[in-house]
């Protein structure tokens, strides 16, 4: 975990993360807030290792168990 972190936090594309925040942005409009923004990047990197880890164990199994 630690070096998927080390490698995706620099190098990382982010895409899936930063549409969590856009669409918060988009869809809370004026109520929009500083809290809300920075809950939703939480929320984002939350989901960009859930998608890693998904990744990293589809690969294991491709690679492992053929």
């Amino acid at each position: 975990m630690l070096q998927m972190g080390e490698y995706n936090v620099p190098y990382g594309k982010k895409n899936r993360g930063m549409t969590v925040v856009h669409s918060y942005r988009y869809l809370a409009g004026d109520k929009c807030s500083g809290e809300g923004v920075r809950l939703a990047m939480i929320l984002g990197w939350c989901v960009e290792w859930v998608s890693d880890a998904d990744l990293l164990s589809i690969l294991h199994r491709v690679f492992y168990l053929v």
